[in-house]
């Protein structure tokens, strides 16, 4: 079949992808077992950056300074960044957005800062990979509460309260990911505040991710979690970053936003060092993209918002058993091969050190992210990134669909 993809998005055949330079695509070989290499593993766009953020950033590196961080940038970063924000429905000082270099960065700060060194890190699982399996200093303990799956009864992702309120009394972070990596599910008001009634009767600081939400499709909306109520605001640290949103992922310059006076206060006194470790790149490239790549942004949101309805249509054509959720955020499609005719085959070959998504790698050149490593609730499943071409999305579910189905 043939696509229209927007020129604006820059050439996706895959010859350019692979000259383009790209972690993604200059990861693995060409071929895999005679298969030519699909990878559709890691979170960033195939999509070239807008131009007005390669003009900035070609002006920049000719004319700037490539020393440490102009206070001006920094600024400019403050303000597109809470201009953002007030758009969603948070309202804070420029101040509050306090720079740092990327979310994991972020992560593991805020544990370390925030709550005692004895206390847990709760995940909703499946869960964003290097949460799952980042390591602290301090060697806190890391405990899932998995997410209830789509049933007969229920077309949507659920969080499980009595699982997560039992979590909870033991303090510590809740780590919330909003939009939800890697289900793709927007939480509503209800369930943040919810959230946020719990986190306070417990002690609970709430690090909420939210990188993905710019990409918020139609019939859904982003609610920062904390903007629901003072008392949301009062245990939130919020993470943000453009990178996601706008292919920018190597820039390296990500957000914290906080909302609770006494916290910026401890930030400034033991972590603003932190801060230095944000690139001048990026917080060129997050100016720029966000005050002035509003075109190339709407073309790529439209473009995802096909390829997940042309996700669907492939799942339900090419691979019988696959069940497929269209997300409703991000470009990420969380796949569940188990009742696919071939599953039971693949699965057996799985070991400690094969995985299924190695396994598929192998059989199809397909390369996705392993379910398992989203946590143990991710058994069987693959998470695909489909911020690419729509033939190439083509290629990846027939393939799995000629292994799995076929």
């Amino acid at each position: 079949m043939t696509y229209d993809v927007p020129e604006i998005l820059g050439d996706l055949s895959i010859p350019a992808l692979r000259s383009s330079g790209s972690m993604k695509w200059s990861m693995f070989p060409e071929h895999i077992h005679g298969h030519e290499t699909l990878p559709c593993f890691v979170a960033e766009m195939d999509f070239t950056p807008a131009a007005p953020i390669r003009q900035a950033l070609t002006r920049w590196a000719a004319d700037g300074s490539l020393g440490y961080r102009d206070p001006v940038l920094v600024e400019g970063f403050q303000r597109v960044v809470r201009q953002y924000f007030s758009t969603v429905g948070l309202e804070v000082s420029d101040d509050a957005f306090r720079p740092i270099s990327d979310v994991m960065t972020a992560y593991d700060v805020v544990a370390r800062l925030f709550t005692p060194a004895d206390s847990p890190i709760t995940l909703m699982t499946p869960a964003y990979m290097n949460f799952v399996r980042h390591v602290f200093s301090d060697q806190r303990r890391i405990q899932s509460v998995d997410m209830l799956a789509p049933d007969e009864l229920h077309d949507h992702w659920r969080i499980d309260w009595e699982a997560l309120e039992h979590a909870m009394l033991a303090g510590g972070l809740l780590v919330l990911v909003n939009p939800h990596n890697p289900i793709g599910k927007v939480y509503t008001r209800t369930e943040l505040e919810c959230i946020a009634e719990l986190a306070q009767r417990y002690g609970v600081r709430v690090f909420s991710d939210e990188i993905h939400s710019p990409l918020v499709y139609d019939g859904h909306r982003h609610i920062p979690f904390a903007s629901i109520s003072a008392q949301a605001a009062e245990v939130a640290i919020t993470a943000w970053s453009a990178t996601k949103a706008y292919s920018i992922p190597g820039t390296k310059a990500a957000s914290l936003i906080f909302t609770n006076p006494a916290d910026a206060d401890l930030w400034h006194r033991h972590a603003a060092h932190f801060e230095m470790g944000t690139a001048s790149s990026g917080y060129v490239a997050t100016i720029a993209a966000l005050d002035h790549s509003q075109e190339w942004f709407d073309a790529a949101l439209e473009q995802l918002d096909t390829n997940r309805g042309l996700f669907d249509e492939l799942v339900a054509h090419h691979l019988p058993g696959g069940c497929y959720l269209e997300p409703e955020s991000t470009y990420l499609a969380w796949l569940d091969l188990r009742s696919t005719p071939n599953y039971a085959k693949f699965a057996t070959l799985v070991t400690e050190h094969r995985s299924l998504a190695d396994i598929t790698a192998q059989h199809s050149g397909v390369v996705a992210t392993d379910g398992v490593e989203t946590g143990a609730s991710g058994d069987g499943h693959l998470r695909i990134n489909f911020a690419t071409a729509p033939a190439i999305v083509e290629q990846i579910v027939t393939r799995l669909g000629a292994i799995y189905a076929g």
